[in-house]
Formats: C-alpha cells, sequence, structure tokens
C-alpha cells in the first residue's frame, strides 16, 4: 500500500504528528488483536497495568478490573506490544523524514498550505475521484475519536438514505422498476426464475428486498434515537464537568455518569445487534450468489487462487471470531481487488449483495466511534431494549405480489395515445398502491405484536415513510401531472379538430394546403419538474433557511449540463444518464466534496453547510458493476438533492 500509493505516507507522517500517542492507543491495541488472540506476541507475564490514556499515558498502575473494562487501562503484556509497535512506527517515520528531507536547507522556509490542507481534508487513492474512507483507510486518516454529534450526524445520513429509498419506490414508478431491474440481476432471483417467465416466488424476492428496506429504515431509526440521547447526556455531562470539575463534587455527576454508561452500552448493543443481522445476511447470501464459482478451495489456497471468496468468507466469520480479520481491513482489500479487477470478476458481486455489505459497513464504523470513547462499562441491558424479534419477512399476500409483477412490467412502447399511456399510468399507480398496502398489513401486523400497548395512532407514526402515497404532496403532484397531461390531450384534440376543418374548407374551395406541423406530429407526455415544488415545500430540509434554498447556485459549463438534467425538462434530457466519476467532479464544483464510506456508499459533504452548524451530508450508492448513474437513477438524486438542500433547475446559473 505504502508503495502503490504515496498518499498513505503523507497520511501517516500527517495524523501520525498531529494526534498524541494515547489518542491513537485504541486503534493500534485493536489492530493487534488478531495477532494476540493467536498467540503471535512474545510476551512477558507482569500483573501490573499500564495506563492508555490523559497525561498518565505509558504509567503502570495495579490491576483494577473495573478500569480495565472501562478501557482506560490494559494489561501490561498486551499494553507493552501496543508501545513497542508505537515506537517502531515512529521511529521508520522519522528515517522516511530524514529521506525525504536530505538536501533541504533547514534555515530555508518553504510553504506546506497545500500539504497541511490535504491532510485536513483528507488524501485519496491513487485512481478514485473521491477521498478515502477514514473507516476502511484507518491507519492513515485521523484517529477514531468518540464523538456524539458525528454519531447523531452519521445515523442521520443513513436514515435519510433508507427513508428516501423508500418514499421513491412509492412515488416513482420508473424507480421501482428499476429497483426490480437490479434485483433481477443477482442471483437469488435468478434461482427462482426459468430462463422464459419468472416465477411467483422470484417477484417474491422482489418483494422480500423491498421488506428489507423497510427493515432498514426501523433499525436507522432506532440506531438515530439513540445516539441523539447519548449526544444529550453527553453535553450534559460535559456541561457539569466544565462548571464543577472532573475531581470536585463526583456526587453531583456520578448518576449522570451513570446513566450515560447505560445510554452508550445500549447503543453498542443495538449497532452489535445490527451488525451480527447483516454479516448473517452477507453470510446466507454467498451460496446464492456466483463467489463460489472456481470449486472449493482450503483455507490456504483461497487468498492467491480467489482473493474474492477469501475476502467474503473472511466477513461472514461471524463478530466475535477472534480468528477474523478486522472488517475495516476486510472492506480496504475488497475496494483495492475491485477497482482493479476485470469486468467479469465485479460482476460476481452482484449489487444486492453489494448494498448488504455497505450496511455492515456503516453500521460496523459506528459501532467502532461508539466505543472509541472508553466510557462504556460493558452495561448492556438486553432487558431495556426494544426492538423486533426475527428477521426474516415474507408477504403472504398473494395479491400484494402479484400487483408488483403487473407494476414492474416496463410501459407498452406501442402506445402512442396520449389518453391510453394516462390510463396505463393510472393502472401501474393503483398497482402501486395494492402492493404498499400489503407492505403496510406486514409490518403493521408485526410492529402491534412487538409493541401492543401502543395504539394505533402511534403505530401509524411510526411507520409513517410507508404512507409516503399517501401524503398530500404526493396527492396534489400526482393531479398536477394527470392534470398537465390532460391539458396536453385537449390541445391535440383542438389542433386536430382545427386541421379537419380546415381540410373541408380547402376541399369546397378546391385548394390543397399543407396541414399544420403540430398537427401530425405524435403526441409526447410532458416532462413534470417537480423540483420547485418539493424545494418550495420545505419538507426534509431541516435547520435550512428559506434564503438559503432559493438563492442561485453558480455552476461551470459542465456542472450545469449535468445537474439540468437531474431535473428534466425535455424527453432527451430525461433519457440522459452520467459517469459516475464525471457527477463527483461536478458535485465538488457545487461544494460538496465526496468521501468513500465501506462497500458502495460515498459520503458527500458540503463544508459551508457544516461550518454554520447546518445539515450537509448526503450519501449516494457507487454504480456496480458499471460506473454510470443511470437516468432514472440520477433523476432520483435529483429528487433527494431536491428534498434535502433545496435544488431545484431554476436555481442553477452559469459562471462568467
Amino acid at each position: 500500500m505504502l508503495k502503490s500509493n504515496p498518499n498513505t505516507v503523507l497520511g501517516l507522517l500527517y495524523n501520525r504528528t498531529r494526534y498524541s500517542m494515547e489518542q491513537w492507543a485504541h486503534f493500534d491495541c485493536s489492530k493487534l488483536h488478531l495477532s494476540w488472540e493467536m498467540g503471535f506476541c512474545d510476551v512477558n507475564f507482569c500483573s501490573l497495568c499500564v495506563v492508555m490514556d490523559g497525561p498518565e499515558y505509558g504509567k503502570t498502575v495495579p490491576f483494577d478490573a473495573a478500569t480495565i473494562h472501562r478501557g482506560h487501562v490494559l494489561g501490561y503484556p498486551l499494553a507493552l506490544c501496543v508501545l513497542e509497535a508505537q515506537a517502531h512506527l515512529m521511529k521508520f517515520l522519522h528515517r522516511l523524514v530524514d529521506v525525504i528531507l536530505d538536501g533541504v536547507d533547514p534555515e530555508k522556509e518553504s510553504p506546506c498550505d497545500k500539504f497541511m490542507n490535504a491532510g485536513k481534508l483528507g488524501f485519496k487513492v491513487t485512481g478514485d475521484v473521491a477521498l478515502w474512507s477514514t473507516y476502511v483507510y484507518g491507519p492513515y486518516p485521523a484517529p477514531p475519536i468518540f464523538d456524539a454529534e458525528n454519531l447523531v450526524a452519521r445515523a442521520n445520513m443513513g436514515l435519510e438514505a433508507v427513508e428516501d429509498q423508500l418514499v421513491l419506490l412509492q412515488t416513482d414508478q420508473a424507480y421501482l422498476r428499476r429497483f426490480s431491474e437490479i434485483v433481477k440481476e443477482g442471483g437469488v432471483f435468478k434461482l427462482f426464475s426459468s430462463v422464459s417467465t419468472p416465477s411467483h416466488e422470484a417477484y417474491g424476492i422482489i418483494a422480500a428486498e423491498i421488506l428489507r428496506e423497510v427493515e432498514n429504515y426501523l433499525q436507522w431509526r432506532l440506531v438515530k434515537e439513540e445516539c441523539e440521547y447519548v449526544h444529550e447526556l453527553f453535553q450534559r455531562l460535559h456541561e457539569l464537568y466544565n462548571r464543577l470539575g472532573v475531581n470536585t463534587h463526583r456526587n453531583a455527576h456520578l448518576h449522570l455518569r451513570r446513566e450515560f454508561d447505560y445510554a452508550l452500552g445500549r447503543l453498542d448493543y443495538l449497532l452489535y445487534h445490527d451488525v451480527e443481522f447483516y454479516e448473517e445476511s452477507v453470510r446466507k447470501g454467498i451460496p446464492l450468489v456466483n463467489i463460489v464459482s472456481k470449486g472449493d478451495l482450503d483455507a490456504p489456497d483461497m487468498f492467491p487462487k480467489d482473493p474474492l471468496q477469501w475476502c467474503m468468507t473472511q466477513m461472514s466469520g461471524g463478530p466475535d471470531d477472534e480468528r477474523r480479520f478486522d472488517y475495516a481491513d476486510l472492506f480496504g482489500f475488497l475496494d483495492d481487488h475491485l477497482r482493479n479487477a476485470s469486468a467479469a470478476e465485479k460482476a460476481r458481486l452482484d449489487s444486492i449483495h453489494l448494498a448488504c455489505l455497505s450496511d455492515l459497513a456503516a453500521t460496523h464504523q459506528l459501532l467502532m466511534n461508539a466505543i472509541a470513547s472508553n466510557g462504556s462499562g460493558g452495561i448492556t441491558p438486553a432487558k431495556q431494549m426494544k426492538f423486533f424479534v426475527g428477521r426474516s419477512f415474507n408477504v403472504d399476500n398473494i395479491y400484494a405480489v402479484l400487483a408488483l409483477r403487473r407494476l414492474e412490467a416496463p410501459e407498452t412502447p406501442n402506445v402512442k395515445s396520449l389518453q391510453a399511456q394516462l390510463e396505463q399510468s393510472d393502472a401501474h399507480r393503483q398497482d402501486s398502491k395494492v402492493f404498499w398496502d400489503g407492505v403496510r398489513q406486514v409490518w403493521q401486523t408485526k410492529t402491534k405484536r412487538c409493541f401492543p400497548r401502543d395504539t394505533d395512532d402511534e403505530i401509524r407514526e411510526f411507520l409513517s415513510v410507508l404512507h409516503a402515497d399517501s401524503s398530500p404532496e404526493y396527492l396534489t403532484a400526482v393531479e398536477a401531472e394527470r392534470a398537465s397531461i390532460i391539458a396536453t390531450i385537449a390541445k391535440h384534440a383542438a389542433v386536430a379538430d382545427r386541421s379537419i376543418a380546415q381540410r373541408q374548407v380547402n376541399h369546397r374551395k378546391g385548394k390543397v394546403k399543407t396541414r399544420p406541423a403540430d398537427a401530425g406530429s405524435p403526441p409526447t407526455t410532458p416532462i413534470v419538474n417537480e423540483s420547485r415544488k418539493e424545494a418550495s415545500d420545505g419538507a426534509g430540509l431541516g435547520d435550512h433557511t428559506a434564503e438559503e434554498i432559493s438563492s442561485p447556485i453558480t455552476l461551470s459549463r459542465r456542472a450545469n449540463d449535468i445537474f439540468t438534467n437531474m431535473y428534466p425538462s425535455t424527453g432527451e434530457e430525461a433519457a440522459k444518464g452520467v459517469q459516475w466519476d464525471q457527477f463527483v467532479c461536478v458535485m465538488g464544483d457545487a461544494g460538496f466534496s465526496a468521501r468513500n464510506a465501506g462497500g458502495s456508499v460515498v459520503a458527500f459533504e458540503n463544508e459551508a453547510y457544516l461550518a454554520r452548524g447546518k445539515a450537509g451530508r448526503i450519501a449516494f450508492h457507487r454504480p456496480h458493476t458499471e460506473p454510470k448513474v443511470n437516468p432514472v437513477m440520477l433523476k432520483a438524486m435529483g429528487k433527494r438533492m431536491a428534498k434535502r438542500f433545496g435544488w431545484s433547475r431554476e436555481r442553477f446559473t452559469l459562471a462568467t
């Protein structure tokens, strides 16, 4: 890695000198975990412990079980391994700096602003347009330090991504068909479908994936609520420490500290539970896709002969398996392997399986950030946890699956009449309602069983994201679209009537005149731009002001051409996609820096919004296997940007 990507060396130099040894101690200890558990370390026994944080870092103290469980101290043998590893790394970097600065005049000052700015923002992997992930490339960016506000921001970004996904699946028929196409490309769907006609069970797979998205939303919602509670307690505890002092009036903050420990323990337990679930999904999905395609291989032969199978096997080892490599290291290996792999090798991992891996990476990253606080005393009161029991869901309503099967079929291409297109759109919308009624019935029944004391109104509020197709905003947009189509039908009818009357007059006069050009032109369905309404409604815009969502966005010619395709006004614009690298670059022109977040997720951050304390993060999935954003997905991205940041076609202006 250091040879193939020089930025890793720069990252080591910058972050190992910027942060202290005790700030790196927790991370360095985790990297030695596998070698320690496998007995690869040569150690000497000692009954003392070593302080691993604070001003007494490296000091030996007597053994204390409670302090060890909190992570403030380590046993002497393991702590000695951590200290020796840190000393060895710093010696290597010291020799490296001597080589780099050989021949440089130490008396002459040279500007290093570019290096410092790059170090603060982050570096990139060679050949990648997005910044590297602080989770996947852990040794090179800043160390994982507990940040309660960052926990809430990450949980909110994950929740918003799944929420927008569910809303689009309910309100955008083209998006639902595109989602079905992605599922059909996976190996699970092909197992249940014949060559000519997919079976009823195959379409049940699509329904099951949509139900899994609902479950993901509920998981992220619970995680966000726990993160917000931890953040609230952390702020209160921090204010109390500043007012009374850490060592004075201990009884005054002892109760609050215990409450914070319990809240952090509940968050750890919830995240650990989610990591187990996603790991199980990855493990069960391996035999159903093309991962195991090179025959049965022994463990020693798997890594050199089939790296992808080795990586997926390692990821399915379970979070408690001491012989497994760390998830972050495995995701780094997977990213590097797929970046240099052929198209056939990439196709072995379908998009659905990669999305599950992305969920695993996001959840595990949150878990690592949560336990980096050194504040959890292992308190995981399972009795106080409220989440759903059981992880497999089926749509028992056969009519819902049949409706999905009808809805999944694309629009008939030979329908030229606008009236026929309107009737077909109404039929698809009715099929969508039947399917989502079945989904709502499944989750309402399950929620009522898990929370029997909740009222129907409370359950509906808990599942409010499943009622997007009945929201006033959506119904108004549907009526506006229908009214636009009906007006176009009336316009073409009036033109046709005038043409007929003109031909009759010409026939009586014995003259021949050409038909009006617009009378004979085939009718086209008008493109309804929903971005202006979504931005004006303000739903989902959070703490952004009306001035922020209405101010013009100055763009380059390249960025303007791509972003206007997000909000198409013509059929030609609606049919255009964009290469992923180009999309990342133009998002940078709009002020959003891209950072890989593990798996296929790329997080976009607007530093100007974040500096003012505003919501400035949004996550998109990198297309797999071809790095091109589908026109349907590009329009869906535009809807999400309109919902979260008030984007619209009218706000885009060209830079002079």
